[in-house]
């Protein structure tokens, strides 16, 4: 039976720079696939701290931590005493598995059996622990506690909490700890390159490449890039909006220029940037590519592969005979998928109805697409109704949306995004209902929205609007369209009556030099008669 991973079953040290290892695997994600069976592992090896303290490092890189645990209890049987680095592993373990209390148990056990106080590293993997099981909150408390006990909080430890906060959605917290480090716990040093790859990978979440491109730039200023992790974020980063997805392919093929191998998550980071533009045939030669350096064909590779049919499909200019042979492919590719075991996922099923809206196959969608999601049992999210209210949108089906739309607050009780919410606004315009219009505009209200300036100036020049809709608009809205922009009132000429009958002017009107706006507003034959006096 052939191996997975024949390139770690000897116990000789591996040559990281070798094309072969680093065709395989990226060198930072090797320990993850080394044997880690006690038997195994120890085949060649003495029992000495050293040898343990990397076995339970393995362990604790695979998720280990009850054969961790064993671990050090073996090291204690064989009377090898156990390090504040022993414990650091086998907390870490725990952290991994999100097991707080046994990270604690673990810490307290180290100071009273051992007598180690806690170290940078330990409370590291307690905050660890902390963010991983969604406790922002606490793991800043950590922080703030190892300062009060004369322990300086490293890089590593800032990264930790901000990636909590990261967990969490809270973006500004993040960006704040960001600063504090950078400003007053760093001295003058600059931040490891791994956080900053981690801050550059955040801008990818909130949609700021520009940001992201100022990171990376500072970052090559002092040569931190020559590896894949800071190009994979800036990858990610570029590719996440439609507008920066050209320039992360210019940074995919700097990182060739530069020989930057590239891992599996570049691959799915170059192909979101292919879906982005709709590019079919750059993304043919990095599926080439993956193929060559024999990465494996992950869900997250299916989906980007979909998405990128999908997106071309809109592609200007793109005919219906080349959209067939699009949406064809694709579910070949979906059917590949299935044959080598890989299990869809939401984000594959949502592919799917996001290639169908836009190839506007809405039938084949509703006979072939969603049935999969009960097939599978997976319940839709927010971009499956997002998908196929765009996909009703552009065919006019406007009670169909208008039933999904109710599906979606009222049942599903999701909250609906911008996106949505203008599509159902268009829609309700169109069908000029104000009790729909009202109902959309207080959704808006209550998400904290704000409609598109080309839906408000088209509400705002609807006659006879109604009074609950106007005072909505005014209310929350005063600033866009037309609801509230101050009309140029003119006065009325001076030599006009209400009837616009020509009166002429008295004979006093020599002593009174007449406004240019006055002369303007007469009439020619006026103008000649004052002109002739």
């Amino acid at each position: 039976m052939q191996k997975r991973f024949p390139e770690f079953d000897d116990k000789l040290e591996l040559d990281r720079n070798s094309p072969f290892f680093l065709a395989k695997i990226a060198p930072q994600q090797y320990i993850r696939h080394i044997d880690s069976s006690f038997e195994s592992f120890f085949y060649q090896r003495d029992y000495n701290l050293k040898n343990f303290n990397h076995y339970l490092q393995v362990l604790a890189q695979q998720y280990k931590n009850n054969e961790a645990l064993e671990g050090l209890r073996k090291m204690e049987t064989l009377g090898i005493k156990p390090t504040d680095e022993s414990y650091n592993m086998v907390m870490t373990a725990f952290a991994k598995n999100r097991d707080v209390e046994m990270v604690e148990k673990l810490n307290q056990e180290a100071i009273d059996k051992y007598g180690l106080l806690p170290s940078v590293s330990r409370y590291n993997a307690l905050i660890l622990a902390l963010a991983k099981s969604g406790k922002a909150l606490d793991a800043e408390k950590v922080l703030r506690e190892m300062k009060q006990n004369g322990l300086k909080p490293d890089v590593v430890c800032f990264t930790t909490v901000i990636d909590a906060y990261k967990r969490i959605r809270d973006i500004n917290k993040c960006w704040e700890l960001f600063d504090l480090y950078e400003t007053v716990e760093a001295n003058g040093d600059l931040p490891d390159e791994f956080l900053l790859s981690y801050m550059i990978r955040l801008c990818a979440a909130t949609h700021e490449p520009e940001k992201a491109m100022r990171i990376f730039d500072r970052m090559e200023s002092n040569g931190f890039v020559k590896q894949i992790m800071p190009y994979n974020s800036i990858i990610f980063a570029l590719a996440s909006t439609h507008r920066y997805a050209e320039k992360a392919l210019e940074y995919w093929h700097k990182m060739h220029i530069d020989n930057v191998q590239p891992d599996r998550h570049t691959f799915v980071a170059v192909l979101k940037a292919c879906s982005q533009l709709g590019d079919v045939q750059t993304a043919y030669d990095v599926l080439q590519e993956l193929k060559i350096k024999q990465m494996p064909m992950t869900e997250h590779v299916y989906n980007e592969l979909i998405r990128t049919y999908g997106n071309a499909c809109s592609v200007k200019g793109t005919s219906e005979s080349q959209i067939d042979m699009y949406t064809q492919d694709a579910w070949k590719l979906f059917d590949q998928m299935i044959s080598e075991g890989i299990e869809p996922n939401i984000h594959i099923l949502n592919s799917l109805v996001f290639l169908h809206a836009n190839s506007l196959r809405t039938p084949e969608m509703e006979a072939q697409v969603l049935p999969l999601f009960e097939k599978y049992k997976i319940k839709h999210d927010l971009y499956t109704y997002q998908h196929l209210i765009k996909a009703y949108l552009t065919i006019r089906e406007n009670e169909t949306l208008l039933k999904i739309f109710d599906r979606l607050v009222q049942k599903e009780k999701f909250k609906p995004n911008q996106m949505i919410l203008d599509m159902v606004f268009q829609t309700c315009l169109r069908i000029e209902s104000s009790d729909r219009i009202a109902t959309v505009l207080e959704k808006y209200v209550e998400c904290k929205k704000i409609p598109a300036n080309y839906l408000m100036n088209r509400i705002s020049n609807v006659k006879d609007l109604p009074d609950r809709i106007y005072m909505l608009l005014k209310e929350n809205f005063p600033n866009r369209g037309l609801i509230d922009k101050p009309v140029r009132v003119f006065s009325k000429p001076k030599f006009r009556s209400d009837d616009g009958v020509v009166k002429m002017p008295s004979t006093n009107f020599k002593k009174f030099k007449p406004r240019k706006t006055q002369k303007r507003n007469l009439g020619y034959k006026m103008r000649k008669e004052i002109n002739r006096l």
